[in-house]
């Protein structure tokens, strides 16, 4: 029975034309070669499994060949007549890192080689010696002899010593392509005799995670599985990988809002034993990839076959990029607070039904959305009136024009939907439009016992700009030609988004703005009464008692008040702005502050500690016999 070697080995590429996915490397080294332009030592860095190792045996063969520019142009020198082995040292760092061991390897170079020209030092791992090996190793590594080569290889570039690299052509590995992987693995399929299925091909690929000796492994194990007939199916059995068809019906779950199939497709994944972080995980990279599949110029980066980039295609025709992003962002916290969290399988559940609910969301948003105006280049402001804005609803079949010697508007009974822009009368001034945008409101939804308006009439108000603070009812009414009086549920359906309405609610709500206390009736007398209601309205005996002891004084716009201390003051700052709003909203005033002022009390300020010697003093002046007494049997004081 032939003994089973594994693909790794076997198909070890021999020529630098065989390595995968390395192009812009061994490119390079055939021209240093063809140059005669050799470095003493390189530096092979990159990910594992990607042809570090191999890269270096080439090189060393190549290097050895009677004549290397003939070997590298038709590739003879990886025949087996060439003998280079006694001229090739491979050195594993990894469990030969102290400073002997590289002093061995240096006292080995001062021997000129028996054959060949160079003698090829391959280290791997070299980012496992010590930092004494590194220094030790330095001086030969920038000046060996001219038959000696080193070639370094590592995983972990950034471990290295500075000095090192500084003597080393640097050539950094990238990971291999999906795609070049696949075609690799067909290679082999054909020379091994075996049947594979270009999707479970694709998904051994994407499983090595860019590294070709990672794919071969799984390639040999799965072959041997599935009896050298490899199918998507065993493939999955084998990887125990979740299967991208659960993406995808999650995903058309999540569109429909069907909240209860995405719960029991997510029941289905944990049931088959998969983590929840892998779905999450999954479920990401199925987003990213539907937002890749909305454009024709991002499709390329989706590592699939032809079938699966159509059904990734497909689903992304109904997925729209408002949702896919939410949904990202939404995955991404999930993820972030997976590993921290006392119920990991509430808080995945919870992130579905947020996904199922957000289409919904989007079309309530979309309906809140105000429609952007039109500009007018008769209008001289920046922001169009509600009566320009009413205007501009109407379509031309229901336009009139209204005779510039009357105020009086004429309605029409039904209002069309779309908008257009009408050009106003260039003396109109617009005021500020209301906060919210207005409904429109058709009268045929309304009932009335008024007869029908004649047709073709729209609704034009000529606006009278009025300064805010001299505004009251009936000049607001006024103001709009239409007295308040007249505002009616039936004046609002007749009207396009009752214009009337609106102005009149506004004219309700307007309150009069006073320019001096005085004016708004607050005179020291009231402003006392306020202030103690206000100081008992916080519930606070202290800040009670505070309000009642220290009063306040208007002077002007400025309540002025004095405390004797930093507390008191602090509490007088934080509520004095409670306060002075409280006198906006109730008198009207606008330019109105409180300053709080601290004095301290001299009178309840006490002395500075006294000192032993001081107390004695005092003691003995308010007592003399206790200083005769001292005097008298000499006593010591002791402080």
């Amino acid at each position: 029975m032939e003994q089973f070697q594994v693909s790794a080995r076997k198909y070890r590429p021999q020529q630098f034309e065989a390595v995968v996915g390395q192009s812009h490397i061994t490119d390079t080294l055939k021209n240093a070669i063809l140059s005669n332009q050799l470095a003493q030592a390189f530096l092979f860095c990159g990910p594992r499994g990607v042809g570090k190792t191999t890269c270096a045996r080439i090189l060393a063969k190549v290097i050895n060949a009677p004549d290397p520019v003939v070997a590298v142009k038709d590739g003879s020198y990886a025949s087996a007549d060439i003998d280079v082995a006694l001229n090739i040292f491979e050195l594993d760092a990894a469990s030969n890192n102290s400073v002997d061991d590289i002093r061995n390897l240096v006292e080995q170079v001062r021997f000129a080689p028996q054959a060949g020209k160079y003698k090829v030092y391959i280290i791997d791992e070299v980012h496992m010696l010590s930092t004494q090996a590194f220094n030790a190793f330095l001086k030969t590594l920038e000046e060996p002899p001219p038959y000696a080569i080193f070639i370094l290889a590592t995983t972990e570039k950034h471990k290295i010593l500075p000095t090192i690299l500084s003597r080393c052509q640097i050539f950094n590995f990238r990971q291999i392509g999906i795609g070049d992987i696949v075609n690799h693995l067909k290679e082999i399929c054909e020379k091994e005799d075996i049947t594979a299925e270009e999707a479970a091909l694709h998904l051994i690929a994407q499983k090595a995670d860019g590294a070709l000796r990672d794919a071969l492994s799984i390639f040999d194990q799965i072959a041997s599985f599935s009896n050298k007939n490899i199918v998507y199916e065993k493939v999955l059995d084998s990887l125990n990988i979740l299967d991208y068809e659960y993406y995808f019906q999650v995903t058309d779950a999540l569109l429909s809002q069907d909240d209860n199939e995405a719960m029991v497709l997510f029941d289905t994944i944990i049931k088959q034993g998969f983590d929840g972080a892998i779905f999450l995980d999954g479920l990401s990279k199925h987003f990213r990839d539907l937002l890749f599949a909305q454009s024709t110029r991002t499709t390329d980066l989706l590592e699939y076959g032809e079938q699966i980039k159509a059904r990734y295609a497909n689903q992304a025709t109904i997925a729209p990029k408002g949702f896919l992003l939410t949904g990202l962002n939404l995955l991404n916290e999930t993820g972030i607070q997976y590993k921290g969290s006392q119920s990991k399988r509430l808080l995945i559940e919870l992130a579905l039904l947020k996904l199922a609910h957000l289409p919904s969301l989007m079309k309530l948003e979309r309906l809140t959305v105000s429609v952007p105006e039109k500009k007018n280049s008769g209008v001289t402001t920046n922001q169009q009136s509600p009566a320009n804005k009413a205007e501009a609803t109407t379509t031309p079949e229901v336009k009139e024009a209204v005779s510039p010697k009357t105020q009086e508007p004429k309605i029409k009974e039904t209002v069309a939907p779309k908008m257009q822009a009408q050009a106003p009368e260039p003396k109109v001034t617009a005021p500020k439009p209301p906060k919210s945008e207005p409904k429109i409101v058709n009268v045929r939804d309304i009932p009335t016992d008024d007869p029908p308006l004649p047709k073709k009439q729209v609704i034009k108000t000529e606006v009278t700009p009025i300064p805010q603070a001299e505004i009251s009812e009936a000049e607001h009414a006024t103001a709009i030609k239409i007295p308040i009086s007249e505002v009616t549920p039936a004046n609002f359906g007749r009207s396009l988004m009752s214009l009337d309405q609106i102005t009149a609610e506004e004219a309700a709500k307007v309150s009069k703005i006073y320019d001096t206390p005085a004016e708004a009736g607050l005179t020291q007398a009231t402003l006392e009464e306020e202030w103690d209601a206000f100081g008992e309205s916080t519930e606070s005996r202290r800040v009670i008692e505070a309000f009642k002891k220290f009063r306040p004084t208007i002077e002007g716009h400025e309540i002025k008040t004095t405390v004797p201390n930093a507390m008191t003051e602090a509490v007088f700052q934080t509520l004095g702005s409670k306060f002075i709003l409280m006198l906006h909203q109730k008198y009207g005033l606008q330019n109105l502050n409180l300053l709080v002022s601290h004095i301290p009390d001299k009178s309840s300020k006490s002395d500075k500690p006294l000192t032993s010697q001081e107390k004695l003093n005092k003691m003995v002046e308010a007592y003399p016999s206790v200083g005769e007494l001292i005097k008298k049997f000499e006593l010591e004081v002791i402080y």
